[in-house]
């Protein structure tokens, strides 16, 4: 698929994310994801196959926030980060906000996926936790991120091994050694990673990151697990289901 078409496609399914329809919603956020990893692989291969570099997209340091909180929340600092490394991006905290340093289109998928992430853990916890206390719901939110970075994570493996197969599938019928069209693979694989390793560089270049402490909470481990088992239920690769206003806490 051409870059243009793909970056329309992307782009179409951000829009549908702003639908009063949930369902249409909760489905463009989990296609958006997958959408960007099978493209960035493709696109990798063909540079690969044409002795091209990689099209890209200038670093930038975003000036709007993910999100602007009234206090330092973990779990959605953890969340962003999670969704942030997928696509190649580093997210921070400034004060009150979370920023990202990114490429603009990998950026507009952090956004769109952390949106829908949070507003579907903080659903989940009112449904859950009911007449539980402050400290027992920031505990199940971060167990609902801990399943869900493990979902990220498997969702891009799987990403992986659909691309893998077919290469290999297109190899054996063009009389091409397994071998070989699978080290073009890990080639594209290496290249996207530098993608991140390039974010990475490009703050310490231009930007005077200091350390600040994570405020830490009471834990509580029945808490955690119970929203560990709730993460696990959150639908990325085939996200359905009510995405509920529900009350937005820190």
């Amino acid at each position: 698929m051409a870059p243009e078409r793909i970056e329309k496609k992307i782009a179409n399914l951000l829009r549908l994310a702003k639908s009063d329809n949930v369902n249409e919603a909760a489905m463009a956020a989990a296609r958006a994801q997958r959408l960007m990893d099978k493209y960035k692989i493709e696109v990798a291969l063909e540079s690969l196959a044409d002795d091209d570099d990689f099209p890209d997209e200038d670093i930038i340091n975003c000036q709007d926030p993910i999100e602007r909180l009234k206090q330092r929340c973990m779990w959605k600092t953890l969340l962003a980060d999670s969704i942030g490394t997928a696509n190649q991006c580093n997210v921070y905290t400034q004060g009150g906000d979370i920023k990202i340093v990114g490429r603009p289109g990998d950026i507009n998928v952090v956004r769109y996926l952390y949106a829908y992430l949070v507003r579907e853990v903080n659903r989940l916890c009112d449904r859950d936790c009911k007449g539980c206390g402050r400290t027992f719901r920031n505990n199940f939110r971060l167990g609902a991120h801990s399943a869900l970075k493990k979902k990220l994570s498997q969702q891009k493996e799987d990403t992986i091994a659909e691309v893998r197969q077919r290469v290999t599938h297109s190899a054996f019928y063009l009389g091409v050694p397994d071998s070989s069209a699978l080290v073009r693979v890990d080639q594209a694989l290496a290249k996207i990673e530098q993608r991140g390793r390039d974010v990475e560089t490009w703050m310490r270049k231009n930007m005077r990151m200091g350390t600040a402490s994570a405020s830490r909470s009471n834990y509580n481990r029945d808490a955690y697990q119970a929203g560990q088992r709730a993460g696990g239920s959150i639908q990325i690769t085939r996200a359905r289901g009510s995405l509920g206003s529900g009350k937005q806490e820190n």
